[in-house]
């Protein structure tokens, strides 16, 4: 088996143990591919989602940052890292990493979901939600991402005097983040 092949199968098998591995925190097994395969910007991706899903946001940013350094047109992992910067108030993280987002030709939906981040940012509820809607519409690739999207639209509906997210919606966001990471991947191997 070649090198390649063995990264593939090892990426797969990690893909199927993922949610296992989640929980039961078995970080090490990502660690352990990652030392093998430094370059490999999936494993860097499926590192930032643990990492996402245990809510150590410095630890998910450095592993999409990775990622993102190894494939800049991973667009989805560009999407998780500006959606988890506005979950954490992360500004600088943010704004460095949204542009190449706000214009994508191909996979529309995500430069919808991204302006619809801004629009979340700036206060500008009635565009956020606009967005958010118009890019569920258009998004036929990524059930699970549209479920966070629509999760994110509901809180943001909500009463204008509640202006801080219950902990309790905010985990729940939190951990629909890795079904959104998860189902990537599941359909990329299955």
């Amino acid at each position: 088996m070649s090198s390649q092949q063995t990264h593939l199968s090892d990426l797969k098998q990690l893909v199927d143990d993922f949610q296992e591995i989640i929980n039961n925190e078995q970080h090490e097994k990502i660690a352990n591919l990652i030392a093998q395969y430094p370059q490999s910007y999936e494993l860097h991706f499926l590192d930032g989602s643990y990492q996402a899903e245990k809510g150590t946001y410095e630890q998910a940013k450095d592993a999409f940052t990775r990622c993102l350094e190894l494939k800049p047109d991973y667009h989805i992992a560009r999407f998780q890292l500006c959606f988890l910067a506005t979950l954490n108030s992360d500004v600088d993280t943010f704004n460095r990493f949204i542009s190449s987002l706000l214009e994508l030709t191909e996979q529309v939906y995500l430069s919808l979901f991204a302006n619809a981040l801004i629009h979340v940012c700036n206060n500008e509820i009635d565009h956020a939600k606009q967005m958010l809607k118009e890019g569920i519409l258009l998004n036929n690739e990524n059930h699970a991402l549209n479920e966070n999207m629509t999760k994110l639209l509901y809180m943001i509906s909500e009463e204008p005097e509640q202006e801080t997210v219950d902990d309790s919606e905010a985990d729940e966001l939190s951990s629909s983040t890795n079904s959104v990471l998860l189902d990537i991947y599941k359909n990329k191997f299955n």
